[in-house]
């Protein structure tokens, strides 16, 4: 393979990357309702060749936290409105919104995890946000790509098209998975029970970073913690506050007791734990006994058996807290991670090789902090666990030292999951081109 056409090739599709990039920032989806983004992304894969399955045929077993058939009904029929692919989205009602596609035959298997899914809250509409300055804000109020998932679509069919031109280079065959709902860790899970990662040697996932400028590769050995993400519900009885205390029964007063409780629960020795309940609604008015309250919470650890006991523990917390003032109690599971860590050997290979191409290069920067949980570990573990490998690593797409970054458009920038977050496509157009560059040459 030629690098100098490959890098030029790279570049010169760089155009068609940004576009795409702009039309899936603006038209938004959020978690099991990617009908448009996933369906376009199919249309294109497949008219470039790839063999391309989608829909029901690449998810197996239960989904978590879908939306009602009226939304998914809504949702769908805006895609349709707004440009998505009929024949593809016909395969995906019912939120079935992944896509895998495959290029080369035989093995190895060397896959590539791409994630689409917005965030579900609305994006800034400010003069001097730089979507809102060129015209792509999302046009969806209630959902927003302020994660970098739309760079992450948009990446996947520049990467294909790499792929397609050096198609001969190819030895083995490259999967790629485009993967919904990956916000709340729910999307992975029955993908993998499809057996979206079966036969896979090696296994590659890469997110935007605000922190790096575009062409570094960096934030390598990131140990993922495992979670559990649950809604809380609790059921009373309303009654008059002061003429029938006595015929009431408090949630408020179930819900204060288990959060205390949630949040006293012991740490481990052998590694770390987080408990934090995010919201709690409660309670009709102010001279009435709360009959209703609900909570959104979550565990974390740093290994899947600490994390397990740790949420056995909090489920206790809340039974026993919600019998101590007579309420009925449920919890709701919504998404759960697993713990992973990438293979030294696979984060290795990825630092030797990226930096072959003249305009890549490597951040050895540690990331900072802990906690964090990611979808893509549930691939990871299906991988490692059939003898194969996984790594996980950060693209830069930050606009330092950009000139056209202005002062006032620098005030708007933002870290990930805030309502002014950006990234700069020279990223992903750097980044594709690396990607494939690694996927290419892991098959050889």
């Amino acid at each position: 393979m030629n690098k100098s056409n490959f890098e030029a090739y790279a570049k010169q599709i760089g155009h068609e990357v940004t576009q795409l990039r702009e039309d899936f920032h603006k038209h938004a989806e959020s978690a099991w309702t990617e009908f448009r983004t996933a369906s376009i992304l199919a249309d294109k894969l497949a008219a470039l060749g790839f063999a391309v399955k989608a829909g029901k045929e690449v998810f197996a077993g239960p989904r978590e936290c879908v939306p009602s058939d009226e939304i998914l009904d809504a949702k769908y029929n805006r895609a349709l409105s707004e440009s998505g692919s009929e024949k593809w989205m016909s395969l995906m009602k019912g939120g079935y919104t992944g896509v895998v596609a495959e290029i080369g035959q035989g093995e190895p298997v060397v896959a590539m995890r791409f994630d689409i899914d917005a965030l579900p809250f609305a994006e800034c509409q400010d003069k001097g946000y730089r979507p809102h300055d060129l015209n792509y804000a999302s046009v969806h109020q209630g959902a927003c790509h302020t994660c970098g998932h739309d760079g992450h679509a948009a990446m996947s069919y520049g990467v294909a098209k790499i792929l397609k031109k050096f198609e001969s280079d190819i030895v083995g065959t490259i999967r790629l998975v485009v993967q919904p709902a990956e916000e709340g860790v729910l999307g992975a899970a029955p993908m993998v029970a499809a057996g979206v990662m079966d036969g896979v040697s090696s296994v590659f996932a890469a997110h935007v970073s605000i922190d790096m400028q575009p062409g570094l590769i960096g934030g390598f050995g990131k140990k993922w913690a495992a979670g559990h993400k649950f809604d809380i519900r609790l059921t009373g009885q309303a009654a008059h506050s002061g003429g029938n205390p006595q015929g009431g029964r408090n949630a408020i007063l179930a819900a204060a007791t288990i959060i205390q409780n949630l949040y006293a629960l012991p740490r481990h020795s052998k590694g770390f734990t987080r408990v934090n309940v995010g919201t709690i609604n409660a309670g009709t008015n102010r001279n009435s006994i709360a009959p209703f309250a609900h909570m959104s919470a979550e565990t974390r650890a740093e290994t899947d058996k600490i994390d397990n006991s740790l949420y056995a523990k909090a489920e206790r917390v809340i039974r026993s807290g919600a019998e101590m003032h007579d309420c009925e109690c449920e919890i709701i599971p919504m998404g759960q991670a697993v713990s992973a860590i990438s293979d030294i050997d696979l984060i290795d290979y990825v630092k030797r090789t990226a930096p072959l191409l003249s305009d890549i290069g490597i951040d050895e920067q540690p990331l900072p902090g802990t906690g964090g949980c990611e979808d893509y570990t549930r691939m990871m573990q299906a991988v490692q666990n059939q003898g194969g490998q996984a790594v996980h690593f950060y693209v830069g797409a930050d606009f330092k030292g950009e000139q056209e970054w202005t002062e006032q458009h620098r005030q708007m920038k933002a870290v990930a999951h805030s309502s002014i977050f950006d990234i700069n496509e020279k990223g992903l157009v750097l980044g594709g081109m690396a990607l494939a560059w690694l996927l290419i040459n892991t098959s050889r």
